[in-house]
């Protein structure tokens, strides 16, 4: 799968990162212990993708420190909790990555962009975490066409992977030809309406009231027409 992206060799690293190392972390709830425990199978660190292999600048400013780019593969047990396992390893290892989730010959992708926190230096805050719906291998060259991005260093390299899987995220939504900041305030909205429509079909069917009942069914389907 990974070959569709033509990452050179060198920048391989194919170990495994083991759970142990996540769940000895005293930052963990006990319900995010049992989420790494029950629904990660493994995680492997495939590439790292830095100035000596992939000819990718250090980028750093008083926000972000952008050194090198990790590609990992995350093993599931099963398709659940995608998110917050997302955000678990993000935090754990606090460097700009591309996470791979793999279950069976099904693939979802990860990423977020990444900054220091003010009140803490070794933390990080994560921004925007995209994540696609679940995908086939064949897909993954045409959501990421690595050798078109730039490569001026490892922060406008990582801001066109998360362009290109904010573009992809929307492409149901909108045939125009969007930026990446387009693409994402445009989902940011059609996230907002599809939770405004769940909260509505909530209301509906607790509603006994038969007039009250008539006001939110014209509202979902003003919601629905949008």
């Amino acid at each position: 799968m990974y070959e569709q992206l033509k990452i050179p060799k060198t920048c391989s690293v194919d170990k495994t990162i083991f759970k142990k190392m996540f769940l000895e972390n005293s930052d963990l709830s006990a319900k995010d212990k049992k989420v790494f425990s029950d629904m990660i199978g493994k995680v492997i660190w495939k590439y790292s993708l830095k100035v000596d292999n992939y000819y990718l600048r250090p980028y750093v400013d008083e926000q972000r420190e952008y050194r090198e780019i990790e590609i990992l593969e995350v093993q599931l047990n099963k398709q659940s909790k995608e998110k917050r396992i997302s955000e678990l390893i993000m935090h754990a290892i606090p460097y700009p990555m591309i996470l791979v989730f793999r279950f069976e010959s099904e693939i979802q992708l990860w990423v977020s962009h990444q900054r220091n926190s003010q009140n803490d230096r070794d933390k990080n805050v994560l921004e925007d975490l995209l994540g696609t719906k679940w995908l086939q291998e064949a897909d993954l060259a045409d959501i990421l066409p690595f050798e078109q991005f730039k490569r001026t260093n490892c922060y406008v390299f990582y801001s066109e992977v998360v362009d290109a899987i904010s573009r992809f995220n929307v492409k149901d939504y909108s045939k125009q030809n969007l930026s990446g900041e387009e693409a994402r305030l445009l989902l940011k909205k059609e996230t907002e309406k599809e939770m405004k429509l769940a909260k509505l079909r909530a209301q509906l069917k607790k509603e006994t009231q038969f007039n009250k009942r008539v006001e939110i069914s014209m509202q979902i389907r003003k919601v629905e027409k949008e």
